[in-house]
């Protein structure tokens, strides 16, 4: 394109190479590609089921992408392992606006439902997810695997068909718009694509790794202690509440209870 001048072009070549093969002469990027396949993702999908019930025979771990609930939404996903395989049994999404400390104690009543004290998450800057999340009777842990790394090693698990996934669109929709990108050096990199979202995948994502590496070790013992005066004074449900949550179960039996 004559409106560009030479010296520019030629800076900007230097400093990413791909792009401007791509930008200027017009040339399939060699260093982008999509982060999983629409085959591999439906093989892992179960068809219909939306959740797993809790088992009491179960181990169970999670995984929480959280946010301010300005602009981005606040998500959680559960899974646990059965044999080599990876079963994710539960996804919430809270879509913003919202208030962040009730998003904590909606999850964190989910989680306790499901026998989980302790949860990975991302690093996130705000203090208060923490604190929160332990006064709801919740020790959050940040995830040692930055976004990328989880979204890598997830990838590996799929590869081998060791996931079973809930048949949700948004989830769905969310992994097949990433993208995997080869950084100088060789290293990847997977990133959304500019204007999507990728809270759902990442949480998912985090909830199945660290299942099949076993990141979210059993909680120490200042943990427990820490959590122990909230625990023990959780108020019994009223007989409404009970038979609400009777109803619950009830509706939710209707779903996927064996994968």
């Amino acid at each position: 394109n004559p409106q560009y001048r030479q010296d520019i072009i030629d800076r900007l070549y230097k400093r990413d190479k791909s792009a401007m093969k791509s930008e200027f002469y017009a040339e399939f990027r060699e260093d982008l590609e999509s982060y999983l396949s629409e085959d591999i993702l439906e093989k892992a999908v179960v068809s219909g089921c939306k959740m797993v019930p809790f088992d009491s025979e179960k181990t169970y771990q999670a995984f929480v992408d959280p946010s301010g609930g300005r602009k981005d939404s606040f998500t959680m996903a559960i899974a646990h392992q059965e044999d080599k395989t990876v079963i994710l049994d539960y996804i919430t999404e809270i879509k913003p606006p919202f208030d962040p400390n009730k998003a904590v104690r909606i999850f964190a009543d989910v989680f306790l439902n499901y026998r989980i004290t302790t949860v990975l998450g991302d690093k996130y800057a705000a203090e208060w997810v923490c604190s929160v999340f332990k006064e709801n009777g919740i020790y959050y842990k940040e995830s040692k695997l930055s976004k990328s790394e989880i979204f890598l090693e997830f990838a590996g698990l799929m590869s081998i068909n060791a996931v079973k996934l809930l048949d949700n669109e948004r989830m769905k929709n969310q992994f097949l718009s990433l993208e995997r990108k080869t950084r100088s050096g060789g290293n990847d990199i997977v990133e959304k694509v500019v204007g999507m979202h990728d809270d759902i995948a990442n949480s998912v994502a985090g909830a199945c790794v660290s299942v099949y590496k076993n990141i979210a070790s059993k909680p120490t013992e200042a943990e427990l202690k820490a959590r122990l005066p909230h625990l023990s004074s959780r108020r019994k449900r009223s007989p409404v509440e009970s038979a609400a949550k009777e109803m619950h179960e009830i509706m939710i039996s209707s779903g996927c209870t064996k994968l």
